[in-house]
């Protein structure tokens, strides 16, 4: 990473001061995290590393929320969020009015799911959520309006619940929503629907989409542990169709250690869309891989570390395993992860506790931990971070900033010691010689849109 990057992440403190209430705006992101009393904070900041003490922000009566997710549902630009009523399967979308405020309105009921009935006929309503899991937004039809999937759980066994299937909802551009029935099915408790995944243990689904096989159409990935412990994930492509529905599944690379969590995104700004897997309790807990797209629906096959919660263990039932996911949220043109590792192990049905962080994507598939947003969540999938912006493309190579042209920044992104290429296809890989190093940067030199590299306008 560039001087200046390493120089800002040693300044940071975890756990310094947040933006003040005043320096919130209404463009502002926030991350949504669940509470034990089923209500929703929201973490406001500026700069996606500094945030502001939770504010409570969706606390209806006779409501407990659980799973939610934040997007622009309307399309006026500013963040907003759905809750999802864990009691009566209500959906509410909250439209942001203001810096820090909401006005809620009802969707409608989603479909019942075994899971969220079984743990409440037992009246133990804190395991009925899918928190952070269950409600995924995407442009499903890519009309630039963002639509959602409402993921739900099949019954694999006594008890045994994993999400395999589900709805579309289909947005028509103001936050209104038309549903489309069983718009994906890619596992079978019995083995026997034709095409689909059969488990012996567990599932996985990507809690964000991608275009993964260059279509402009949304995909997803799914992934299958057949059985505890350490033990490699298969993972599988569900292509999207265009209407919100999804294709069968198909088998696109092995994970070397539980891919208990997936998230997509172009982590090394190629254009192309990349998947981030792990963060297990098992094997090595806590870490993170990635395997980069090729952007005609199939993946490298080796598969190199991003970044891990828990570098210090190893072996089963550790703290670290958590959910995290993909975002920009530092606003710099390069992907950030916003992760939730708990802070005991083993992670099974009960609700662990977790803390609320950022790692700084490096713009190379390599993440750093940059912020701490809270010590302790309630629960270590229970968060949401935004879903959506613009794309985050490389206009040329070189130009690692996304901003239009090269200039002297890009070129401190290839100052520093010296490491080798992530991949084949590292973009800070100028001469392909398989190490990042000063070679690379007098190639950058010579690409540089003004001349001694000076400051392109506008950058």
């Amino acid at each position: 990473p560039p001087r200046c990057w390493k120089a800002a992440l040693a300044a940071v403190a975890l756990g310094a001061a947040g933006p003040a209430l005043a320096q919130v705006t209404a463009s502002s992101p926030f991350v949504l995290a669940a509470t034990e009393q089923g209500t929703l904070d929201a973490y406001f900041t500026t700069d996606g590393i500094h945030y502001m003490a939770p504010l409570k922000v969706a606390d209806q009566a006779e409501t407990r929320y659980g799973d939610m997710a934040v997007a622009d549902f309307n399309g006026d630009g500013l963040l907003d969020f759905l809750a999802l009523d864990n009691e009566t399967t209500a959906l509410h979308l909250y439209l942001r009015t203001g810096p820090t405020s909401f006005q809620p309105s009802g969707i409608g009921a989603l479909a019942t799911d075994p899971k969220r009935d079984y743990y409440n006929a037992r009246n133990q309503r804190a395991l009925a959520p899918d928190y952070g899991l269950g409600i995924i937004p995407a442009d499903l039809d890519n009309d630039g309006d963002m639509d959602f999937l409402d993921a739900r759980n099949k019954e694999f066994g006594p008890g045994l619940f994993w999400i395999a299937t589900g709805d579309a909802w289909l947005n028509d551009g103001t936050g209104h929503f038309t549903q489309v029935p069983h718009a994906f099915d890619f596992a079978d408790p019995a083995g026997s629907l034709p095409g689909s995944i059969f488990t012996d243990w567990t599932l996985g689904m990507s809690i964000t989409l991608g275009d993964i096989d260059g279509d402009h159409i949304p995909d997803m990935l799914a992934s299958e542990q057949s059985s505890g412990g350490d033990q490699p994930s298969r993972v599988y492509l569900l292509r999207g169709l265009g209407d919100g529905r999804f294709g069968p599944p198909e088998y696109v690379f092995t994970a070397p250690h539980p891919a208990t969590f997936i998230s997509l995104g172009d982590v090394n700004n190629t254009g192309t869309v990349d998947a981030l897997v792990g963060m297990d309790d098992d094997g090595d807990p806590g870490q993170v891989y990635v395997f980069f797209g090729k952007g005609d629906g199939t993946f490298f096959q080796t598969p190199y570390e991003a970044f891990d919660t828990n570098p210090t263990e190893s072996g089963s039932d550790q703290p670290g395993g958590g959910k995290f996911q993909l975002v920009d949220i530092t606003g710099d043109g390069v992907l950030d992860a916003v992760a939730s590792p708990a802070l005991t192990g083993p992670v099974t049905d009960v609700v662990t506790p977790a803390r609320l962080v950022v790692y700084r994507g490096l713009g190379d598939g390599r993440f750093v931990l940059a912020g701490e947003i809270d010590p302790q969540i309630f629960v270590n999938t229970g968060f949401a971070a935004p879903t959506g912006g613009r794309p985050i493309l490389v206009h040329q190579p070189g130009d690692f900033d996304n901003t239009g042209g090269i200039d002297y920044r890009d070129v401190q992104y290839l100052l520093g010691p010296s490491r080798p290429a992530m991949s084949l296809e590292d973009p800070f890989d100028l001469n392909r010689d398989g190490v990042v190093n000063v070679g690379d940067a007098r190639r950058l030199v010579l690409m540089c849109t003004l001349p001694r590299c000076a400051f392109v306008p506008g950058d």
